[in-house]
């Protein structure tokens, strides 16, 4: 059964790239930069629901499939996609180090700190891959804080929505424990 998880996580990434790109065309600025982006939130939610690694990995794998539809097709593409696994790894550890523990899910603070500190780390890390990769990436001086804030639109959307749901289940849950037979 949690293989059946894995891939369905795993076809999940570059679904919702193609959700993205169907709903938020308007906001699109190039290929690599939407203000709304909630592609973000699935790497974020990956290493938060399967772990550090294996939630990496997915959105490794998740990403590779979006291979032959993409159009940069050399090693800049798997350098992408690395950054992509990378940062919700970074993310967690820097929350960790600075919070003294895990994330809870159903801590809007936790969540809230950790979407920042993502959104941030996940630009950064893009931004030096391609200053030291492909420069020709680097369009503006904007470009940066574009990024940061699409993965923060896109990553606040998902985790408002991930605890709407974890709450609504805890609620549930409750509700069903304390009710008489």
């Amino acid at each position: 059964m949690n293989l059946f998880f894995y891939l369905l996580a795993v076809l999940l990434f570059p679904a919702l790239h193609v959700v993205n790109e169907k709903l938020f065309f308007f906001a699109v600025f190039n290929s690599q930069i939407s203000w709304i982006y909630l592609p973000a939130f699935s790497r974020l939610f990956n290493v938060l629901i399967f772990g550090a690694l294996p939630g990496s990995a997915i959105t490794f794998l998740g990403g590779l499939l979006l291979f032959p539809f993409v159009g940069e097709h050399s090693w800049l593409f798997v350098a992408n996609d690395a950054c992509s696994a990378l940062g919700p790894l970074i993310a967690l550890g820097i929350f960790r180090i600075l919070n003294d523990g895990p994330v809870s899910l159903r801590n809007l603070k936790h969540l809230t700190y950790l979407t920042l500190i993502y959104t941030l780390s996940n630009s950064l890390i893009h931004h030096l891959a391609w200053t030291f990769f492909d420069e020709n990436l680097l369009v503006n001086g904007l470009q940066f804080f574009e990024m940061l804030v699409g993965d923060l639109v896109g990553t606040f959307v998902g985790v408002l929505l991930l605890k709407i749901i974890t709450d609504l289940s805890f609620f549930k849950r409750r509700i069903y424990n304390n009710s008489p037979d």
